[in-house]
C-alpha cells in the first residue's frame, strides 16, 4: 500500500494524541506549542503516519513528525516550489534537523525513504479546494507535480 492523504479520525486522534505530545516532542527540540492536526498522510499496512505541525495561530512551523513502530521521528523541512497549483509545480524539500529515537537508528535509510514518500503525497493534498475545510478536507482533488525532490542535510 501507499500512502494516502485524509483527515484524522476521532478513534485515531485519541490515538495520535497519546503518542505524540508537546510535553514528549519539546525536549527533543526547539517545538513551540503546537495545535492538533486535522490531517495527516498515512500507509496503513506500514503503520507509517506523517503531519506537519501547526502553530496556535495557524502559522505553518517548520516541524514534521512521522510516526513509525510507536515512536516519533521530528525533522525540520523547508520547501520550496516553483509553478502554479492550477497547473503543476517542481518541489523541493531541504530537510534539516532529523531526529531519530536510538532504537530506529538501524533504520535510518528506510525512514528517510518513508519520509520522502510521504512528503510527496502531502505535497499533492489540496484540503482546502472546492470547499474543502480542516475537519472535512478535500482528499480527491490533487495538485499536479512536474518533478519532486528531498535532500537530507
Amino acid at each position: 500500500m501507499a500512502f494516502v492523504n485524509e483527515a484524522i479520525s476521532e478513534d485515531d486522534q485519541r490515538k495520535l494524541t497519546a503518542e505524540v505530545s508537546y510535553a514528549g516532542l519539546k525536549p527533543r527540540q526547539w517545538i513551540p506549542p503546537f495545535t492538533r492536526p486535522y490531517w495527516w498522510a498515512i500507509d496503513r499496512e506500514r503503520g507509517v503516519y506523517l503531519f506537519a505541525l501547526n502553530g496556535k495561530y495557524y502559522e505553518q512551523l517548520p516541524f514534521y513528525v512521522l510516526g513509525i513502530a510507536g515512536q516519533t521521528v521530528v525533522f525540520s523541512a523547508e520547501r520550496k516550489s516553483q509553478g502554479e497549483f492550477a497547473k503543476g509545480i517542481h518541489c523541493f524539500y531541504a530537510i534539516d534537523e532529523l531526529l531519530i529515537p536510538a532504537s530506529l537508528e538501524p533504520r535510518r535509510d528506510e525512514i528517510k525513504q518513508l519520509i520522502c514518500e510521504s512528503l510527496k503525497e502531502k505535497t499533492h493534498f489540496q484540503p482546502f479546494a472546492n470547499g474543502g475545510t480542516a475537519d472535512r478536507p478535500n482528499t480527491t482533488d490533487r495538485i499536479t507535480i512536474f518533478s519532486f525532490k528531498v535532500e537530507f542535510r
